[in-house]
């Protein structure tokens, strides 16, 4: 019966760490979503168990003419690179072993479309809200663990 209490009372901890832990989640990314017009380059690094796809989407505002062109390496780094101004770069890092395809966000005034493949669910970000959800999400996963680097522009 101890054992039994004991292990209800560690579950009771763990889900008020888990809590806490979705509250400065959610800050980091709110401050993140807040901030991203001032970053020229999202790194975002990825270590996870079991099968994730993450895909560029099919259906893209486009500013220009030109075709999305999208660079899939077949090893560890994976890029995402528009020409026109409007496009921000995100890099994907993985275990070369890994199964990942990858996204790309258009931050502007019409919309950020995001398209992550995770657990065959598909979920594309229409706003602020949605990204900061899917992030979110991505972040809580027990399979997958996540460092979000932001990177600033020179300020000369």
């Amino acid at each position: 019966m101890n054992d039994f209490l004991q292990s209800l009372q560690q579950g009771k901890e763990r889900a008020a760490e888990n809590d806490n832990n979705k509250k400065e989640i959610n800050e980091i990314f709110e401050d993140f979503i807040q901030n991203l017009s001032t970053f020229l380059q999202i790194e975002l690094t990825l270590k996870f168990k079991g099968e994730m796809k993450v895909e560029a989407p099919t259906r893209v505002h486009q500013p220009t003419r030109r075709p999305m062109r999208v660079i899939m390496p077949t090893l560890a780094d994976l890029q995402v690179k528009e020409e026109s101004t409007g496009w921000t770069e995100v890099q994907v890092k993985a275990p070369t072993h890994s199964p990942i395809s990858l996204f790309c966000i258009r931050y502007g005034e019409v919309s950020y479309p995001l398209s992550i493949k995770y657990s065959d669910v598909r979920k594309t970000a229409r706003d602020k809200d949605d990204l900061l959800s899917i992030l979110s999400d991505i972040a809580r996963s027990p399979d997958l663990h996540y460092k979000l680097k932001p990177i600033e522009p020179n300020r000369e």
